[in-house]
């Protein structure tokens, strides 16, 4: 039987920087597509999987500080600005680790780039958020 635990002390690290005040967080996933190998003549369809994995998103919000200057400010200018890390598009692509405090796998490594930084989000008697998208560019790589 599955055991159940609690979202609890569970760190985010990008680019060798852990990531304050992180709300919330969807790991990253992956599917494949399906092709069509249906005949003309069949009387159903015939779906195979893709030989190419399609690599997902890894979504979080923070509790968003202008002035995380290595953290949270970074992660923007990699979408904002275009000199930020150079002109080549590989700069871009940073590391990120998810680190849980249980379990056999204590760590999760892949690949990204920011792909969109949404609005902040401002609430009466609330904090201020916003969320960020990363594009998956690799596997997640279980270690520990």
């Amino acid at each position: 039987m599955a055991t159940k635990r609690v979202a609890h002390k569970i760190t985010l690290t990008a680019n060798a920087v852990l990531l304050g005040g992180v709300r919330s967080l969807s790991g990253p996933g992956h599917s494949r597509d399906i092709i069509d190998v249906t005949d003309l003549d069949a009387d159903i369809t015939v779906p195979w999987p893709s030989p190419v994995l399609e690599l997902g998103e890894c979504t979080f919000t923070l509790f968003w500080d202008r002035e995380d200057t290595a953290g949270h400010v970074a992660l923007e200018l990699l979408l904002t600005d275009p000199l930020a890390a150079g002109s080549d598009p590989r700069t871009k692509i940073k590391t990120f680790i998810i680190t849980f405090p249980f379990g056999l796998v204590p760590k999760q490594t892949f690949s990204g780039w920011i792909k969109d930084a949404g609005a902040l989000s401002f609430e009466v008697k609330g904090e201020v958020t916003r969320d960020l998208t990363v594009q998956v560019t690799s596997i997640p790589v279980d270690s520990a």
